[in-house]
């Protein structure tokens, strides 16, 4: 199954309803044809027939071919595509996109989902949905239910309790269940599950890449005496300032236990990360320190034969209870987890790859832990790229979260023309590389439609050099970057002041609806394409706030605004580089009695060099700050 399909296409008034009753198959003389007590799901129409049948006991009202107990759940027989015209991307023009919110979870609050679901090892793949409710995932909300054998992959965005498969699942059993995807939240995201209560997850696998400001790798939340056991994560976690990021899961309260796991996800640089914030116990499971550099675990935590470990030595056995490759047997028992007919859960691979999951009788692996599958992994074993569409050995774009240090060992070049395998390097994107790749002879250069550049790092070919050429997209205005070395130029305080509206410095936005101007920008690969971005600003000369001249700052100053003066710019996420000069008669002064106040609100990720503020004060009616009011908050 191929992931990575984008969500495209705009969100026009075109409606495709959920249901289409062309394709369904209501009028059955039997729903239940292996007499099991599952009703079969033959397309995505009968799986979106669910909602309207929660306890497994009908499908289209009609529970013909039953067992005279009658049934109680559904099973796939075929795998589902949400990709329905087959274009290789999700549009208006698929079913189930819905106005671009996409699918609708089966059963929420007021009706649970409370049947068996077995997927039969199939796969719903290019699942998606962008919704702004909670409790969302295939399904929204269950309750004494059990869900297995299911492989979700796709991309979803939700506000809390977000899961690929399971939005909450109370008194529930989930088991042999893959995630595989990107999924964003607002809060309690998981990658399976975003909130579970006294249930299971057994032997189950999340390869994904998350986004939230309260995110587990796995499960969002757990409560009342949950158990996960043989389940493991890869891939990437990002949040934001508040909450945190678990390796596991989140939020673990009453008697959590993780059991025979591990998680190989990247959470590097985190400010708040947490392996696994847990109330309860972790038994013989694992964490990648190479991946995770800071650890918090609930004071009533215990952990048994279990801890953070390095890559090397969790790769290194090939055996459950192997002694040989750390001071304790990293996987002791792990033999014990094992399905119903006594087989194996897991496989230890070949003392270079970290334990997968056999997932009906195939391995399940991501051995550079990119979140990745080695089946769509076109680097296998290079966590810092996994795309080459052109496979001329030069990769795509480089994975999420991989550094400057992960890019320049990783041995590898981004490729600037992706889709052409006769060139790769192309810096100043204009469509004419360097130089041919050493793999392509003269036929392949002849039929490449490509010249080889005469002006290399030269955009619009005319002016020399782009470092010394103030219009490098030639279209007679000055660049935001006059001499392109990332920095966007600020000679004036309305761009200073607009610094709010392009926190990160990629390009100029002079309002909040503005178009980003990043002419003149060095150029990055960005989903496969070179584009010009920034990554912060420079002042060019002196600023004063003074702008009557008159010596003080007063009511005649264009930010005189009622006396307030200058509105905090709310964050600053790249580079200030002051270059030497300096910004005079900066006045911010606040008339709310509890109103933190400071020239950025937030610091995150940044740097401000070289500069001198002069004359400046930044006071309030609680507290005052001469000239050192620069930020409330600094992470990173």
């Amino acid at each position: 199954m191929t992931l990575r399909h984008q969500l495209a296409g705009s969100l026009s008034a075109f409606l495709i309803l959920l249901s289409p009753s062309s394709h369904a198959e209501s009028g059955r003389s039997d729903y239940d044809l292996d007499n099991d007590g599952l009703i079969e799901i033959n397309d995505l129409a009968d799986l979106d027939e669910i909602r309207n049948n929660l306890d497994g006991s009908s499908l289209y009202a009609s529970s013909d071919g039953c067992p005279a107990e009658g049934c109680n759940g559904f099973e796939l027989t075929t795998d589902l595509d949400f990709d329905t015209n087959g274009d290789g991307t999700i549009t208006e023009l698929d079913d189930y996109w819905n106005r671009g919110e996409g699918w609708l979870p089966i059963g929420d609050s007021s009706n649970k989902f409370s049947a068996i679901f077995d997927g039969s090892y199939h796969t719903i793949d290019n699942f998606h949905f962008n919704r702004s409710t909670s409790n969302v995932g295939l399904f929204g909300e269950i309750d004494n239910a059990k869900i297995r054998r299911l492989r979700v992959d796709g991309s979803i965005t939700g506000r809390s309790e977000v899961g690929l498969i399971v939005g909450e699942a109370s008194n529930s059993a989930l088991s042999e269940l893959i995630a595989y995807g990107e999924a964003t939240a607002t809060y309690t995201l998981g990658g399976i599950a975003g909130d579970i209560k006294n249930s299971t997850l057994f032997a189950s696998a999340a390869h994904i890449r998350l986004s939230s400001n309260w995110v587990g790798a796995l499960v969002g939340r757990t409560d009342q005496d949950s158990t996960l056991e043989a389940v493991y994560a890869t891939g990437s976690i990002s949040h934001g300032s508040a909450g945190g990021a678990g390796g596991f899961i989140n939020s673990g309260r009453s008697n959590t236990t993780i059991k025979n796991s591990y998680t190989a996800v990247h959470l590097d640089g985190l400010s708040k990360a947490a392996i696994a914030y847990i109330r309860g116990r972790g038994v013989n499971s694992h964490w990648v320190t190479d991946y995770i550099n800071t650890t918090r675990l609930g004071t009533s935590s215990k952990i048994s034969n279990g801890g953070g470990f390095s890559l090397a030595e969790l790769t290194c056995p090939t055996t459950a209870n192997n002694t040989d490759c750390a001071d304790t047997e990293l996987y002791s028992e792990w033999e014990t987890s094992t399905y119903e007919d006594g087989s194996p859960v897991w496989d230890f691979g070949t003392g270079q790859q970290l334990p997968a999951l056999i997932w009906n009788g195939a391995i399940i692996r991501d051995t550079d832990n990119d979140g990745i599958l080695d089946e769509d992994d076109d680097f296998p074993h290079n966590y810092a790229a996994y795309k080459d569409s052109d496979n001329d050995g030069y990769p795509d774009f480089w994975t999420a979260g991989c550094n400057t240090e992960c890019q320049n060992s990783s041995g590898l070049t981004v490729d600037h023309l992706p889709y052409n395998i006769a060139a790769s390097l192309d810096a100043d994107a204009d469509n004419q590389p360097e130089a041919w790749n050493s793999s392509c002879n003269q036929t392949c250069q002849q039929n490449s439609g490509l010249v080889i550049d005469a002006s290399p790092n030269d955009r619009n070919n005319k002016n020399g050099s782009d470092l010394t050429d103030n219009d490098d997209n030639d279209d007679g205005q000055i660049d935001a970057d006059a001499d392109s070395n990332g920095l966007i130029e600020i000679s004036t305080l309305e761009q200073f002041r607009a610094i709010r509206f392009q926190s990160n410095g990629a390009g100029r936005r002079l309002s909040g609806y503005g178009e980003i101007d990043s002419s003149g920008c060095p150029l990055a690969i960005i989903d496969g394409y070179p584009k010009a971005q920034c990554i912060g600003y420079e002042l060019v000369n002196d600023l004063d706030f003074d702008t009557n001249n008159n010596g003080k700052f007063d009511h005649g100053d264009s930010f005189w605004n009622d006396g307030k003066g200058f509105v905090k710019i709310p964050a600053l996420h790249g580079i200030l580089e002051g270059n030497g000069f300096k910004i005079r008669n900066l006045t911010i002064h606040s008339t709310e009695p509890y109103e933190n106040v400071a020239i950025f609100g937030e610091l995150s990720n940044a740097e401000i060099r070289n500069l001198a503020f002069i004359n400046s004060s930044v006071t309030s009616t609680r507290r005052r700050y001469e000239a050192a009011g620069i930020a409330l908050l600094a992470n990173n």
